[in-house]
């Protein structure tokens, strides 16, 4: 499980071109995240507040724009 508070580090399915590496950090932001540290096709690094969303919310968030997402080990 993904510690709150710190960098979350999401694998991402689907994504293939610049406008897709601004629509994700787009939809992070608009999760809630606190910063992006850096989207590229395929993953994204951002970080959360303690009292911020969990990852899930975020793959949730990605999947409903067209992504598929999950937590990278």
């Amino acid at each position: 499980m993904e510690k709150r508070g710190e960098r979350i580090r999401l694998q991402i399915e689907g994504m293939h071109c610049d406008g897709c590496v601004r629509r994700v950090r787009k939809v992070l932001e608009m999760a809630g995240a606190s910063e992006v540290h850096g989207v590229a096709v395929g993953s994204a690094e951002f970080s959360v507040t303690p009292e911020g969303p969990p990852a899930a919310v975020f793959a949730k968030a990605l999947e409903d724009a067209g992504f598929r997402a999950h937590v990278a080990q």
